[in-house]
């Protein structure tokens, strides 16, 4: 967590980042992030949202399992589909 501050963000974006995507929880700075937010030449995924899908269909074989159901993939894949929107609404 918090490896990636910003200092670095700043130096990334001065040379020219075009888009950060995160893949581990939190690796960068609550500053960092906001430096990222406030750039609207860059595209920023942060881990939350590039990580939902393979959480959500874990929460979701967790559900199926205490309910003792099985859902099928289309069901599965319309629920995904739905969380996945409603993350990329709240960036």
């Amino acid at each position: 967590q918090n490896e990636v501050d910003h200092d670095a963000i700043e130096a990334l974006v001065k040379n020219g980042l075009k888009g950060l995507f995160e893949g581990a929880n939190l690796p960068t700075t609550q500053l960092g992030q906001q430096i990222l937010s406030d750039n609207p030449d860059v595209i920023y995924i942060p881990g939350k949202a590039s990580n939902a899908g393979g959480v959500g269909v874990s929460g979701f074989e967790m559900t199926q399992n205490a309910q003792k159901m099985a859902w099928s993939a289309d069901v599965v894949d319309e629920r995904l589909q739905d969380l996945m929107k409603g993350i990329y609404r709240q960036l």
